[in-house]
């Protein structure tokens, strides 16, 4: 501020303190001014993001998978799990006139596999098959090509799990 020639400055404040409105915080880490309400307005905001992530986090989860099988370099089929409604499906995609399979078990099941086929050729739709399964089970399953009429298993993914 200059008066009558003179050049006045303001005093220096070698402690960083500064001059403040009893309402207004300085966040020293990070230069901000934050009002009382403000803050109050983040906390609010943390605690019902929390409540509301504990919540969604304590409702039964639903898994949905697939598997891709492959044989040689081709796509021969795919299967998949809904645990919503226990329902596994099946799709051949492969004319090499093999059937494809998802054979599955849960923990409820006793060690009992059961299995759901595609044997009507290649590409038409995949095929669903409907199981009754107790909430929570471990389902433990695969895609497998297959020759249909002896039930034989011929390539198969890996076990894959989920929970119904």
């Amino acid at each position: 501020m200059r008066t009558a020639g003179h050049l006045l400055s303001a005093p220096r404040h070698t402690t960083g303190a500064r001059l403040r409105h009893p309402a207004v915080r300085v966040d020293e880490t990070k230069g901000h001014s934050l009002s009382r309400s403000r803050k109050l307005l983040r906390i609010l905001t943390a605690v019902g993001a929390s409540a509301a992530l504990a919540v969604a986090g304590a409702q039964t989860s639903h898994a949905d998978s697939s598997y891709k099988l492959y044989v040689g370099g081709n796509m021969v089929g795919w299967g998949y799990f809904h645990s919503y409604g226990e329902k596994f499906g099946v799709y051949d995609n492969w004319p090499d006139g093999h059937s494809v399979v998802v054979q599955w078990t849960a923990s409820t099941k006793n060690g009992q596999y059961y299995r759901c086929w595609d044997h009507n050729g290649a590409a038409n739709g995949p095929e669903e098959c409907n199981d009754s399964i107790a909430e929570g089970a471990r389902v433990t399953w695969r895609v497998c090509t297959a020759e249909y009429s002896t039930g034989q298993l011929l390539n198969c993914s890996g076990w894959l799990v989920d929970y119904a």
